[in-house]
């Protein structure tokens, strides 16, 4: 018994849906390579100012901040600090709207830094064993059908007489 291959349609469908759970992965590791480049600028030379938590935080959303440098007032978005607490915000001196929380500035860093150098490195292995076995087990089978179609052809074929 032969097996019914997939229609256009939902061929379609199916790339349709890998596009868009890639497009959501590529949005979401750019936020991370993002923030740990914007980490990283604050590392190499920043100065620090104290914020107060002006929003308290809440489960899965971020506490709201605002500090005052030079006197200028900026804001920006912390962990899950209680409403009044104070803050320490790390800033580029030249360009004051670069800040955040000082605390998890070298976790951002590292985790952008590992996403931007891991994702190359899983294309490249994806892209140089894509023509090779996914695993024994199918390449079995694959090998299993292909003697059962050879053997099947042979029968087909009138007997032979000497």
């Amino acid at each position: 018994m032969e097996s019914a291959a997939p229609s256009r349609f939902t061929m379609l469908w199916v790339w349709v849906v890998l596009i868009l759970i890639l497009t959501c992965l590529g949005f979401f590791f750019y936020g991370r390579v993002l923030d740990g480049y914007k980490a990283a600028r604050l590392l190499a030379g920043h100065d620090t100012a104290q914020g107060v938590i002006t929003q308290g935080g809440f489960p899965r959303n971020p506490a709201k901040y605002r500090v005052a440098i030079d006197g200028q007032s900026y804001t920006g978005q912390a962990g899950q600090q209680g409403q009044g607490e104070q803050i320490d915000i790390a800033y580029l001196p030249n360009d004051p709207s670069s800040n955040r929380p000082k605390d998890g500035l070298w976790f951002d860093a590292v985790a952008g830094g590992a996403i931007a150098l891991a994702i190359p490195i899983v294309l490249g292995y994806i892209f140089l064993t894509r023509n090779q076995s996914i695993s024994p087990a199918v390449a079995e089978i694959q090998s299993q059908a292909k003697l059962d179609k050879a053997k099947a052809d042979r029968d087909a074929l009138p007997p032979h007489h000497d």
